[in-house]
């Protein structure tokens, strides 16, 4: 076969050299760029060549002729083509070096920090949640479903539907809520975790469980509609919050800025240290989350709760008197904050920064505009989505003054 030939369905033999951003592991073949999934580094697979994307190719592992030593047998056995858990045939421990080593090499390659710093920085690795099942089972707590004779997720990239009635990540009691629920009409149901039960429904059928989901951090207390967004597994939070008390100083009277701020979370934790004669302004354009965090938070005379684009707010605020800014929460979709929106928050000069963020490519784009003036003070990561390649990670930065 040439390399001209190569195309999807075709099926080549490959070496797999290392892990790479977005659960793909790198091989070569005919001097072509494959992204694979299902494989390891270091192991000779069969792969099946499944789409291309610019000068790339996709691929998916069809067979494994020289295994990896980190390669077991899955948990569940919908996870190799359910696109919810792309990790379960990776044991658990080399699954946080793998993380780790995507973190360290995307922020070498985008932040434009040295190589020193990122090793520095990344010296702690991607660590477990604390008291986290140590098989990375039963910790997902909000998740989605499709029912069709059957409990189904979708395979990865794709509409067609895998048995899932068994899914090893979602909580024991979420996993009950769909055993014991009969025949719904046809659809995808959400079922999300509380500390008042399971929901599960969809916008047009309320199948079990509470209506609202409540939950609680930081002395607030949210009750709220199972669609507006909360973590999957909540115990991160609170490592987030723990990693802030140990790096900097909030004092009383600080005016800080939670922006993409969701149901108010980080407000609440903001509004604990900055006290009375502080103020903590929360930004989401989310209309259901802005709902939430106004009905949990918006009797504290220390909290203003706006409704509106990120971008649109800073914009908005740069036609005001220039606000005595303390400090900035960013705590931003997948996609990150974007060059744009990240000079027009520098320009505020919020002494402090903290960047909260699911997705290592994209925090270190925006960590490359942020250090033109900051510096990272410190750096966090936890395994909060295990058997998956997803990771949360933390950035505190400081104005740089030398």
């Amino acid at each position: 076969m040439t390399v001209e030939q190569l195309s999807v369905g075709d099926r080549v033999q490959v070496g797999i050299t290392k892990v790479v951003h977005g659960g793909h592991f790198l091989a070569h073949f005919a001097g072509k760029t494959i992204f694979v999934r299902g494989a390891l580094d270091g192991e000779k697979v069969e792969i099946e060549i499944t789409s291309k994307r610019k000068k790339v190719y996709f691929a998916q592992t069809v067979s494994v002729h020289e295994s990896s030593p980190h390669r077991v047998n899955p948990p569940c056995a919908s996870s190799f083509a359910c696109g919810g858990c792309d990790f379960q045939y990776i044991d658990v421990p080399y699954q946080l070096s793998l993380k780790t080593q995507v973190l360290r090499e995307s922020l070498q390659k985008f932040s434009g920090l040295s190589e020193d710093r990122v090793s520095q920085l990344v010296a702690g690795g991607v660590r477990p949640i604390p008291n986290a099942r140590p098989n990375g089972s039963n910790w997902r707590q909000r998740s989605r479903f499709v029912w069709n004779e059957g409990w189904h997720m979708r395979r990865h990239a794709s509409h067609e539907l895998v048995g899932a009635s068994d899914c090893t990540i979602i909580t024991q009691d979420m996993r009950a809520a769909l055993l014991e629920t009969g025949a719904p009409p046809v659809g995808e149901y959400a079922v999300v975790e509380g500390e008042n039960g399971v929901f599960l429904g969809n916008l047009d059928n309320h199948l079990s469980g509470p209506s609202l989901i409540v939950h609680t951090a930081f002395d607030t207390h949210w009750s709220i509609p199972p669609q507006v967004f909360w973590q999957a597994d909540p115990q991160v939070v609170f490592e987030i919050a723990d990693f802030i008390d140990q790096t900097i100083v909030i004092n009383p009277g600080e005016q800080w800025w939670d922006l993409f701020g969701g149901a108010g979370v980080f407000t609440a934790y903001l509004s604990q240290h900055i006290g009375q004669s502080g103020r903590v302004t929360s930004v989401d354009a989310d209309p259901m989350a802005a709902h939430a965090a106004r009905t949990a938070l918006g009797d504290r005379g220390n909290v203003r709760l706006i409704h509106s684009d990120t971008e649109e707010f800073l914009d908005q605020a740069s036609r005001g008197a220039q606000p005595d800014l303390q400090g900035a929460i960013l705590d931003p979709p997948r996609a990150g904050v974007g060059e744009s929106v990240t000079r027009k928050l520098m320009s505020f000069e919020p002494t402090s920064i903290i960047y909260i963020a699911c997705d290592p490519v994209a925090l270190s784009r925006d960590l490359k505009t942020l250090c033109e003036k900051y510096r990272v003070v410190d750096l966090r990561a936890w395994d909060a989505f295990p058997m998956s390649h997803h990771f949360e990670t933390v950035a505190i930065l400081k104005q740089d003054l030398s």
